[in-house]
C-alpha cells in the first residue's frame, strides 16, 4: 500500500505540473552527467510536452537512432557500442558516493562544443563554482577542466557593472574558492588561482569534471523556491533531488549540504515521495538526506542536495 501512495504522489507531482516549464534540453548539456538521490532517472517536457531523457549510467548499448543521434555525437563508441547501429553508455553504477544514488546521463540538451559569444546570453545559467560531469573533451565553452592548471585573471579594476563579465567573475570565483566574500566589492589583488585537481578523481576513465567560470555567484542566489505542484517556467533548475558538487564553502538555494540530516515527513512530504527513507528515518514520520559529507573528491569541495525544484517523471 505505502509503494502505492508514494508512486501516485510522484505522478501528481508531474501532472499538476505547467505544462513548458520545464524545458526537455534547454537547460543541459548533451552527455551532461548528473547525480540523484531518486531511485530513477528524470524525464523533462517542452512546451509541447516532447520528453527530454535522461537514462541511467548503467552500461548499456543503445541503438543509434532520431531519439539518441545527438548523444551519439558527443560519445562516439568511447563507452563501447560497435559505432554503426549501437553505441553504449559509461557503466558508473558502483560509482556513486552513497548507495541509493545514481548517476544519470542527457540524452538531449546545449551542444557542449558549440561557439558562445562573449554576448551571447547563457541559457544554462550554472552556479558559479559548479562542477560538473563531462563524459567528453574539451569541458563547454565558459567551463574548465579541474585540473589543477593556473587560471590567470585580468589585472583589471572591475565589477558588475562594466562589460567585463569575466574578469569579474574569474575574481568572484576566486575568492569564493579562498573561503572569502566573492560579491560585488573592488578586488585588484587577485591576479591568478589554481583549479582544484580532479583528474584523478574522477568516477571512470574517459569522463572530467568541469566547472563553471561564470554564472549566478551563489550568495545573491536567483533562485526562487517553487510554489508546491507548480515548475519553473524560466529555467530547469535542479530536479528535485539532485546532487550537485560545488568548489567552495556553502549552498547557494534551494540547494542544501548533503550532510544527513534528518526531515520530518509533514514538513516536505513531497521529497519523501520522491527519495522515501532510502537514506534512513523510520519512514513513518521522518526520513533523512544522503551524507556525503566525507565523500566529495577534495578538501574545499562539498556536495549540495536540492531540497526545491521539478520533480520530473520517470524515465
Amino acid at each position: 500500500m505505502r509503494n502505492w501512495l508514494v508512486a501516485l504522489a510522484m505522478l501528481l507531482a508531474a501532472v499538476t505540473a505547467a505544462p513548458g516549464a520545464a524545458h526537455a534540453g534547454e537547460d543541459s548539456f548533451v552527455g551532461e552527467i548528473i547525480l540523484v538521490a531518486s531511485t530513477f532517472c528524470p524525464r523533462t517536457w517542452d512546451d509541447k510536452w516532447q520528453s527530454g531523457y535522461w537514462a541511467e549510467a548503467a552500461g548499456q548499448e543503445i541503438a543509434i537512432g532520431r531519439g539518441s543521434k545527438k548523444l551519439f555525437a558527443v560519445l562516439g563508441k568511447t563507452f563501447g557500442g560497435d559505432g554503426k547501429e549501437t553505441f553504449a553508455l559509461p557503466d558508473l553504477r558502483d560509482k556513486v558516493p552513497q548507495s541509493g544514488m545514481r548517476y544519470c546521463v542527457s540524452f538531449d540538451g546545449l551542444d557542449p562544443h558549440q561557439p558562445i559569444r562573449f554576448a551571447d546570453p547563457d541559457p544554462r545559467k550554472p552556479v558559479l563554482g559548479q562542477i560538473i560531469l563531462a563524459p567528453y573533451a574539451p569541458c563547454p565553452r565558459r567551463w574548465v577542466e579541474t585540473n589543477g592548471e593556473v587560471v590567470e585573471v585580468p589585472r583589471l579594476y572591475v565589477d558588475i557593472q562594466d562589460n567585463s563579465v569575466d574578469s569579474y567573475e574569474l575574481r568572484a570565483l576566486r575568492a569564493l574558492m579562498a573561503g572569502q566574500d566573492g560579491g560585488r566589492r573592488r578586488e585588484p589583488r587577485l591576479e591568478q588561482f589554481r583549479l582544484p585537481n580532479l583528474t584523478g578523481a574522477v568516477p571512470a576513465a574517459d569522463l572530467r569534471y568541469c566547472m563553471a567560470t561564470h554564472g549566478l555567484h551563489p550568495a545573491e542566489s536567483e533562485v526562487e523556491p517553487l510554489p508546491p505542484g507548480s515548475m519553473r517556467m524560466d529555467a530547469r533548475g535542479p530536479f528535485l533531488g539532485e546532487v550537485m558538487l560545488i568548489a567552495h564553502e556553502f549552498c547557494p538555494q534551494p540547494w542544501i549540504e548533503a550532510d544527513g540530516r534528518t526531515i520530518r515527513i509533514a514538513d516536505d512530504p513531497t521529497l519523501f515521495a520522491w527519495i522515501g527513507n532510502q537514506f534512513g528515518g523510520n519512514g513513518r514520520t521522518t526520513f533523512k538526506l544522503p551524507d556525503l559529507r566525507d565523500k566529495a573528491p577534495l578538501p574545499g569541495l562539498r556536495y549540495c542536495f536540492a531540497i526545491d525544484g521539478v520533480p520530473a517523471g520517470r524515465s
